[in-house]
């Protein structure tokens, strides 16, 4: 949120459309870099409204419209604009698909279907060992008990970082054979081309946790711009499991963050363990779409239906 000039200090809430804006405004955004996703059919929204601006990305293919408005404290009433706004000056759109935080557009918008979720955000902006504090006695004591064990078995352990334009390809290449001995890869992720060309990923950094031995024992993958970071995804060695390698490199990597001035690190949805280490908070959403008039969306229900 930034402030604006004393001109657009009124009451009304006024939108329109705008280039893009200066990068260093997008680091503040990138919640919401619909950009980042889609190299094509980007716009650019501005909502002004007392002495307040916000800027927003919104994706445009065809009858379709996506917006992302995590973390942005809006009102009902502003919603109500920005989507009349969208919805009327772009005849061809019919639905608008929505990611959202704070209030439900449900409240604001009379067409809309949509489900509640959550999403958790962890603040970094104190000192890396106040941030240990926030966790139990026992966690800290299972962190510095897991590490001697992994180092009296390989050597010191430390972590190399990797930014996403000089990462060697067989770290990318272990990292996925880590991964699908866990997990089920999604096919548009399970080749290292794949990972480096999918914009919904946006990896910017690959952290590796080492040892002396020249193994690698955990990898983790995060996005980050400006002061903002996302975890995008993780793994480890499952012949390491009993000594929580994938969580010494997540504590390893948040110092890391810190000791770059990240203020928030997002860590999506779900319950995987690190989501509720620290002192992070579960943050609920509302993702759905918001429609055009009745007929566009019993278009929609009679989709689901089939």
């Amino acid at each position: 949120m930034i402030n604006h000039d004393d001109e657009l200090n009124n009451k009304e809430i006024i939108c329109i459309w705008i280039k893009k804006p200066p990068h260093k405004y997008l680091e503040e955004i990138m919640f919401n870099r619909l950009d980042l996703c889609y190299n094509n059919g980007i716009y650019w929204i501005a909502l002004y409204h007392r002495q307040a601006s916000y800027i927003f990305p919104i994706y445009i293919n065809g009858e379709r419209a996506w917006i992302s408005l995590l973390c942005i404290t809006l009102s009902s009433s502003e919603i109500r604009a920005l989507f009349d706004f969208i919805l009327s000056s772009n005849k061809a759109i019919t639905r608008l698909s929505f990611k959202t935080t704070e209030i439900d557009p449900a409240n604001s918008w009379g067409l809309v279907l949509e489900k509640k979720s959550s999403a958790w955000f962890l603040n970094l902006d104190v000192s890396f060992n106040a941030l240990l504090r926030r966790s139990s006695a026992k966690t800290r004591y299972d962190i510095r008990y897991n590490k001697k064990c992994l180092e009296k078995i390989l050597g010191q352990i430390y972590v190399k970082t990797y930014t996403i334009n000089n990462i060697p390809k067989e770290i990318l290449e272990q990292y996925l054979f880590l991964k699908c001995q866990i997990y089920n890869i999604p096919n548009n992720e399970d080749t290292v081309e794949k990972l480096l060309n999918n914009a919904n990923l946006d990896i910017t950094h690959v952290y590796v946790l080492c040892s002396d031995e020249g193994k690698n024992i955990a990898i983790q993958l995060n996005s980050e711009h400006g002061n903002l970071a996302c975890l995008v995804n993780m793994t480890y060695d499952l012949m390491y499991k009993h000594m929580s390698p994938g969580r010494l490199l997540y504590v390893e990597v948040l110092k890391i963050l810190v000791e770059k001035g990240c203020r928030i690190l997002y860590l999506g949805s779900g319950n995987e363990w690190y989501k509720k280490l620290f002192g992070a908070l579960e943050t609920n959403y509302w993702v759905g779409d918001a429609f055009r008039d009745e007929k566009s969306m019993e278009k929609v229900l009679k989709s689901e239906e089939t």
